[in-house]
């Protein structure tokens, strides 16, 4: 977070950390009140930087019914949080040499 700080300091932005669960989306209060959150932020100028809990979320996981994707993924967190603010845009920092259809670990070489 000091790095993130410092470069968007750089350009006279605010950052804050967020950290997110599954469980923090799950239910109606819990996903209204990281709404609410995420709205000031922004409303402020804040730029939020979410990450996925990882002290918590292993137990989260074990604990939470009915998810179908592997929520240790922080790609996928970005796109359910950016679903419940209604962001416009998602920008995925990565060092993945682009997208892919399958895994390409195991896409066969020509």
């Amino acid at each position: 977070m000091a790095k993130y700080r410092e470069l968007f300091k750089e350009h006279k932005l605010k950052v804050a950390q967020i950290l997110l669960t599954a469980e923090d989306l799950s239910n109606r209060a819990s996903y209204m009140h990281t709404c609410n959150v995420l709205m000031m932020l922004l409303k402020s100028g804040v730029i939020p930087i979410i990450n996925e809990n990882d002290v918590t979320s292993v137990a989260e996981l074990k604990r939470t019914e009915g998810y179908k994707v592997n929520f240790s993924d922080n790609d996928i967190l970005s796109v359910l949080v950016a679903g419940a603010i209604g962001a416009d845009l998602i920008i995925i920092l990565s060092d993945v040499d682009g997208l892919y259809t399958s895994d390409p670990k195991k896409q066969e070489q020509n």
